[in-house]
C-alpha cells in the first residue's frame, strides 16, 4: 500500500516514482532519505532500477554505494570521461567486494 501510493503505474509490470512535476521548490534530501523506500521496494519487486540524477549529493552517493550493480552512462566527451573515471575509481574504493561499475 505504501508503494502503491507513491508509484505511478505505467504498464502491467512497470511503475515509476517520478521526479517532482514543478521546480517551484528546492528538493534537498537527507542522505538516508530514500533508504526505507528502496528497502520496501526491494522486498516487493523482483527488480528495482534507479535512475539517479546527474548531480552529486549525499543521497545519490548513499544510494549508489548500497546498490547491487551500478551502470554509468556518459557521452564520449573529455569532461564526461574524466568524471566517469573518478566515479569508477571511487566506487572501487567504497565497494571493494562488489563488481566494478559497468560503463
Amino acid at each position: 500500500v505504501y508503494l502503491d501510493r507513491l508509484l505511478a503505474q505505467c504498464a502491467e509490470h512497470l511503475s515509476l516514482l517520478a521526479a517532482p512535476s514543478t521546480l517551484d521548490r528546492v528538493y534537498d534530501f537527507d542522505p538516508d532519505a530514500f533508504a526505507q523506500l528502496i528497502d520496501t521496494a526491494q522486498r516487493s519487486v523482483p527488480l528495482l532500477v534507479l535512475d539517479v540524477p546527474h548531480i552529486w549529493t549525499g543521497w545519490t552517493k548513499n544510494v549508489l554505494v548500497k546498490a547491487d550493480e551500478i551502470v554509468i552512462t556518459a557521452t564520449p566527451e573529455l569532461a564526461n570521461l574524466r568524471n566517469t573515471k573518478n566515479l569508477v575509481d571511487m566506487f572501487k574504493r567504497l565497494r571493494p567486494n562488489d563488481p566494478p561499475p559497468k560503463l
